[in-house]
């Protein structure tokens, strides 16, 4: 099983998008809205840049710097996103066709290449409760990889694999899901939605060899995420610089 990565260089992770921007203050038509407009990735020495501009609340444009860096472009249409992908040249990589659930949540991914042929399909499924309970990719030959997925307590706790590999997941009882999790941070950069839609904040993940992963947290002022470091075979961390408005 591979380590888990936050996808910061995916251009080379419910709600909408909108969900990127979270309110400080509850029920308050003046609340302050908080979105996250950057985030600096630094492994082993090496520091990335990803900025997140956005257009009415939701994710408009992702730009990530360094050597594998690049642009995606997200645009929405009524229960569908298309998403862009090019290097930092301008070329078109590929697209990303997205079909969201009534409730908002990812239903169908579409994955093509710059000419717009189909590469793999990604389908998800969900259980009465609007859990995440599969997912099926399906390749340009048609051959089907099967995912399925556990939920315990509001919170994916396993996911097993078509080879039978299996990654189980811990979570902090006393956090919640919120702007910054690692589940909700790669989901909203990789398909401007979600599939996994959590109750608390990640804390780790195991694969059935024994491979372990941890995800810590800073916290601002006002209980904001600034920061997350991930730790595996290697450690990095990921620092969030936030819009508040």
């Amino acid at each position: 099983m591979k380590k888990m990565k936050l996808g910061i260089a995916i251009i080379a992770m419910g709600a909408l998008a909108t969900t990127f921007a979270s309110c400080g203050k509850d029920d308050n038509k003046d609340a302050t809205v908080c979105s996250i407009t950057s985030i600096v990735k630094t492994a082993q020495s090496t520091t990335t840049t990803t900025t997140i501009i956005y257009d009415e609340g939701r994710i408009a444009t992702v730009l990530t710097n360094g050597t594998n860096g690049g642009s995606k472009l997200f645009t929405y249409g009524f229960g569908t996103i298309q998403i862009v992908s090019k290097d930092k040249a301008g070329t078109t990589l590929g697209m990303d066709d997205i079909t969201l659930t009534p409730e908002g949540k990812v239903a169908s991914v579409t994955k093509k290449t710059a000419a717009g042929d189909m590469k793999e399909i990604v389908a998800y499924s969900y259980d009465l409760d609007g859990n995440l309970a599969q997912y099926v990719v399906t390749n340009a030959v048609g051959a089907k990889d099967t995912t399925l997925v556990t939920y315990i307590n509001g919170n994916m706790t396993n996911k097993k694999y078509s080879n039978n590999d299996v990654t189980s997941f811990d979570y902090y009882a006393d956090k919640l899901f919120v702007d910054g999790d690692y589940f909700k941070i790669t989901q909203l950069l990789e398909n401007g939605a979600l599939a996994v839609a959590n109750t608390n904040l990640l804390k780790s993940s195991v694969t059935n060899n024994g491979s372990i992963t941890t995800y810590t947290y800073q916290f601002n002022a006002l209980n904001k995420i600034t920061k997350m470091t991930v730790a595996g075979a290697t450690t990095d961390e990921y620092t969030y610089v936030y819009d508040c408005r």
